[in-house]
């Protein structure tokens, strides 16, 4: 796992009170979402990029397992 994996599911368990391995999931879609953005600056920054999408779609499925995690 990234450091950065960790250290999302680390800061969304202090923040939402629940065990690590429940918000791993979220961690590593908004990670995927910051790699991509990431990607999106270095290209350019162009709006029309399915690069804009991708993160956009990471990002959903960020929250939705963020979601499920503190509500489920």
């Amino acid at each position: 796992m990234s450091p950065l994996i960790t250290a999302l599911s680390r800061l969304y368990s202090e923040v939402y009170q629940r065990p690590e391995a429940e918000l791993r999931a979220a961690a590593l879609h908004r990670a995927r979402a910051m790699d991509v953005s990431d990607e999106w600056v270095g290209q350019g920054c162009d709006p029309a990029s399915p690069l804009v999408r991708e993160e956009r779609a990471l990002l959903v499925r960020s929250y939705a397992e963020l979601l499920a995690a503190v509500h489920g």
